[in-house]
């Protein structure tokens, strides 16, 4: 594998897990609109199909989420 080939699939790598680490803090489950904080255990059980990642609780309450009974983020 070139030094080139090596360069452009680690950037492309970060290019989807970047957001989502750096910067999404609540994790929402599609199927319950329930949103739990990164550490839920929740959150860790769900479905990687099921989840929808936003960067503040408010984001999440406004795209009709409610919080999480176990974590109460």
């Amino acid at each position: 594998m070139s030094k080139l080939t090596k360069i452009l699939a680690l950037t492309t790598l970060l290019t989807f897990i970047l957001p989502i680490v750096t910067f999404a803090s609540y994790i929402g489950n599609k199927n319950s609109y329930k949103f739990h904080s990164q550490s839920c255990r929740a959150a860790a059980k769900m479905k990687a199909s099921n989840k929808r990642y936003f960067e503040t609780r408010e984001e999440a309450i406004a795209h009709g989420m409610t919080p999480c009974g176990i974590c109460r983020p």
